[in-house]
């Protein structure tokens, strides 16, 4: 017998409730939206092993141009790598490129919380 429901999934909410928007019912009032969770970069990396290297994955869906996902599958074959730490490893140069964003952000959200 299956597990009855009791949980409302809120993003299950969140496109029904734009769904019968995009369909010309009334838009939904701002009181009834859900709000915004607040984004807070943990302070430590409860994902990192005693190695200091992330052990957990984040799932990410990309929407790449054909040619690119072909050159990029043609350059893994060519190192011996899969496309996943390709783009693993072009993201974390551009995370690396981009400290002073980083710390822009953190400065952000210092003010805010205050």
């Amino acid at each position: 017998m299956p597990k009855k429901r009791t949980n409302i999934n809120p993003a299950d909410e969140f496109i029904t409730r734009m769904a019968s928007f995009n369909n010309g019912e009334d838009s939904p009032r701002d009181e009834e939206t859900l709000p915004m969770p607040k984004s807070t970069p943990p302070k430590t990396h409860p994902t990192r092993g005693k190695d200091g290297m992330e052990h957990k994955t984040k799932r990410l869906n990309l929407l790449i141009q054909p040619s690119l996902h072909e050159d990029i599958k043609k350059i893994s074959v060519v190192k011996a790598t899969n496309l996943n730490e390709i783009v693993n490893q072009a993201l974390r140069e551009y995370r690396d490129k981009e400290k002073r964003s980083l710390e822009k952000y953190e400065e952000i959200q210092r003010v805010r919380n205050t």
